[in-house]
């Protein structure tokens, strides 16, 4: 999955997701029900390479709760939103973010970077937003660091 992040000028932000998986849309809905931030999903044409599309809306009052749930930040700068992977987190009961390989899937030798989640549902969720940043055409996270 690939995901594309952009904040609009009101303030939003859609998270354009790209997959042959739709599992993998699930992880992205499924972890911001959990938290109880309320999303609209659009369905969207199908990208270039024939991967469904959804666009996940989040208004601009909830977007912090998106950031601290994924430890990230989004950042509009012109037309671009990037988005920064904060450090990893401590928890209060002392645990910590996981490590995590992201491996890009379309070009062999497969460039991966580590990225840190609490579980694999959020790792599918953060290796794609490594791969929207990267412009990978779509990224896999399996446990450990590259």
């Amino acid at each position: 999955m690939v995901l594309i992040p952009n904040i609009d000028d009101a303030g939003n932000l859609s998270l354009d997701a790209y997959s042959f998986d739709a599992g993998e849309f699930s992880a992205l809905i499924e972890t911001l029900s959990k938290e109880k931030i309320p999303t609209e999903v659009i369905s969207m044409s199908n990208d270039s390479i024939n991967r469904k599309g959804i666009r996940v809306v989040i208004q601009k009052m909830n977007v912090n709760r998106v950031q601290k749930t994924l430890n990230v930040t989004f950042k509009k700068s012109g037309d671009q939103t990037d988005i920064i992977f904060n450090p990893t987190k401590l928890h209060f009961d002392g645990s910590q973010e996981q490590p995590f390989r992201c491996s890009r899937i379309d070009t062999p030798p497969h460039a991966c970077e580590t990225i840190y989640a609490n579980n694999r549902i959020e790792a599918i969720i953060k290796c794609a937003l490594l791969a929207g940043k990267k412009n990978w055409l779509g990224g896999v996270p399996t446990p450990g660091s590259c």
